[in-house]
């Protein structure tokens, strides 16, 4: 629902896409939505997304690879909740326009969604910050997502082979998953650009602190080790 409804998924419980059906699902509401908020997506600003993330998705599965997990993502908490300051507290005119911010904002995403599965979030953030309107930002982000779920996915089966059990688990939840797809697109235009930019402020904040918690141990005692 929140995903069809604000563009929006958050990653930060995967650890490996191929062990993890939210990659999976997250790519199944954005092939099912596309369809229906194609029109809306802002083609430059995904192209310049898209692209930079591809480019910077492979240092983020060197991060994986190489790094402690938790460590990741307190790493990736603590730079969300800096571009939070920044654009929330610093005030939209911190967030410059143009080219390089974009590619920047990619290349972030990249990043994290190559380490944690985790693209929405600071996609969301940059998209919110310049204000782009309710229906721009949130199909733009469900555009990024289907480029950028298929290089991750595919990536991760060519280094480490696919988990089909993964792919049966996902296919399980997709009766439900449509049933939310539908709820949330009906939602999304209901919901004013106010509300659409208090909604998206409050899921960043509340993955920014489960990264964290989560990353110190705290949300999952052990999980730091």
């Amino acid at each position: 629902i929140t995903a069809s409804a604000a563009g929006f998924t958050d990653g930060s419980d995967t650890l490996d896409v191929l062990d993890d059906e939210t990659p999976l699902l997250t790519l199944a509401i954005a092939l099912m939505l596309m369809p229906v908020v194609h029109t809306h997506v802002d083609r430059r600003l995904f192209f310049r997304i898209a692209l930079a993330a591809i480019i910077a998705m492979p240092v983020g599965l060197a991060l994986y690879a190489a790094a402690d997990v938790a460590a990741l993502k307190l790493g990736a908490g603590g730079l969300l909740a800096a571009l939070l300051a920044v654009t929330h507290l610093g005030g939209a005119q911190w967030v410059p326009r143009g080219r390089g911010t974009a590619l920047a904002a990619g290349g972030v995403a990249g990043i994290t969604g190559g380490a944690l599965a985790m693209i929405g979030p600071p996609v969301s953030l940059y998209l919110t910050a310049i204000g782009r309107a309710k229906n721009t930002a949130r199909a733009t982000v469900l555009a990024v997502f289907v480029p950028c779920y298929l290089v991750l996915i595919a990536g991760q089966a060519v280094a480490t082979g696919f988990a089909y059990a993964t792919l049966i688990d996902a296919a399980t939840f997709l009766p439900a998953l449509a049933l939310g797809t539908v709820g949330g697109h009906l939602a999304a235009g209901r919901v004013s650009e106010r509300l659409f930019r208090q909604v998206v402020t409050v899921f960043l904040v509340a993955t920014t602190v489960a990264l964290i918690l989560d990353g110190s141990g705290l949300l999952s005692p052990g999980s730091a080790t």
